[in-house]
């Protein structure tokens, strides 16, 4: 005897998805906080309000199941026709594993429950591929002119991009200063993006940025001051 594998229809969970992004802000990866304190993670979240619109018994006592709003909704839309671009990178070739599982899952009718952490991230990766897309178009058209450094650099400094490489335990900011990108690394988390700095540094080495290949100036000694 075969056991029908368990589905759940693909927008209703994204709605769901979707509604928990708004509720924590972002992406929560892990659940943390006791009690009233307690903030679920994104697929929990998600897992649980769907338990719960079953009458399953497996929810915690003190879990609140998020609501659907229309804006939810309208999300859920935008996001499939924006997924739904990426059927010429199909054909083509031109998309990574991670991008294939996303639009297989998005664009299907139904996803089994080993799916639902995927549809939970979504939201997240969306997001982050439309900043990364705006955050190129800027490079493109404010740093098209972009030359490198060869001695000591001094100026007002904004700070374009920043992210944190596990690896070397530090972060890495991208900054612009007078039309041109510079990158160095600090292991605080201290500068902000989108705020400038009066920076003085030594040039280490001609670069180019990883997302653009324009001239990338990597500098060392870096001292910053908050305008």
């Amino acid at each position: 005897m075969q056991f029908k594998v368990k589905t759940y229809p693909v927008d209703r969970v994204l709605g769901i998805a979707f509604a928990a992004y708004r509720k924590n802000d972002g992406y929560v990866k892990q659940t943390n906080g006791v009690g009233s304190e307690r903030v679920w993670s994104n697929k929990e979240l998600v897992s649980f309000t769907m338990s719960s619109q079953e009458g399953s018994n497996w929810v915690p006592e003190t879990f609140v199941p998020l609501e659907i709003t229309d804006v939810d909704n309208e999300k859920v839309t935008s996001t499939k026709q924006y997924i739904k671009r990426y059927t010429l990178n199909l054909l083509s070739g031109d998309i990574t594993s991670f991008q294939q599982d996303v639009f297989d899952a998005v664009m299907s009718d139904e996803i089994t429950a080993n799916k639902i952490s995927l549809i939970a991230y979504v939201p997240e990766f969306v997001e982050r591929e439309l900043k990364q897309k705006e955050y190129v178009k800027r490079l493109k058209a404010e740093f098209a002119n972009s030359v490198h450094y060869t001695d000591r650099v001094t100026g007002v400094c904004e700070i374009l991009k920043s992210f944190y490489l596990k690896n070397y335990e530090t972060y890495l900011y991208v900054g612009g200063i007078d039309g041109n990108l510079v990158t160095f690394t600090n292991t605080s988390n201290r500068y902000v993006v989108g705020k400038k700095y009066k920076l003085t540094a030594k040039t280490k080495k001609a670069d180019q940025c990883n997302d653009t290949k324009l001239p990338q100036t990597r500098l060392n000694y870096v001292k910053m001051k908050e305008l």
